[in-house]
């Protein structure tokens, strides 16, 4: 079904479980180390990892009773998000697409608010993979990036990611240098 983030660096894996009741075992796959292996009465999975993952795509394998491997499913590629900041006051998002699904709908980008919160700011169409967040103040942004499947309620969403923009203080100084009274 889809591959999101559920926490930071904690990835879960959603599927259909199979309805023949010969398998065995289903083992997700990045295509060089097989990450998990386990029994069939789950329907989702989570990989952890310690750091920032580079990006990846993944899919499943399922062996039956007799040790024999289907083909892999479809592969699923969750969103890489990077944030940078080369302009005063602006916070530049871009991430890799969501690929896994047919098409996706479009993209929402979240914020987390003052409360700790994350947030909605923005929406932008499934061809789009950047945004930019204006005038912001000289503190740290925590974002992520969720994709939405066009058909079902199916969303993945990247990892979470924190930046400070640049920030030019305000040098200007206010001074009067003369009075004058008329009357």
């Amino acid at each position: 079904k889809y591959i999101s983030f559920t926490d930071n660096y904690e990835l879960e894996v959603v599927y259909n479980r199979s309805s023949v009741d010969k398998f065995r075992n289903y083992i997700i796959s990045d295509g060089s180390t097989n990450y998990e292996e386990f029994d069939e009465t789950k329907d989702r999975v989570s990989i952890s990892f310690d750091s920032e993952p580079s990006m990846a795509c993944y899919s499943m394998i399922v062996l039956d009773y007799c040790d024999l491997e289907s083909s892999p499913s479809t592969t699923h590629c969750f969103i890489a998000l990077t944030v940078s900041s080369t302009e005063n006051y602006v916070n530049e998002l871009s991430w890799t697409p969501y690929k896994g699904w047919t098409s996706v709908a479009d993209y929402d980008i979240f914020r987390k608010d003052a409360n700790d919160v994350f947030v909605k700011i923005a929406t932008v169409s499934d061809d789009n993979t950047t945004y930019s967040d204006k005038g912001l103040c000289d503190q740290s942004y925590e974002y992520y990036v969720s994709a939405n499947h066009p058909s079902f309620s199916y969303t993945s969403n990247s990892y979470k990611i924190s930046k400070r923009p640049l920030y030019r203080k305000n040098e200007l100084f206010s001074a009067i240098n003369n009075v004058s009274v008329s009357g």
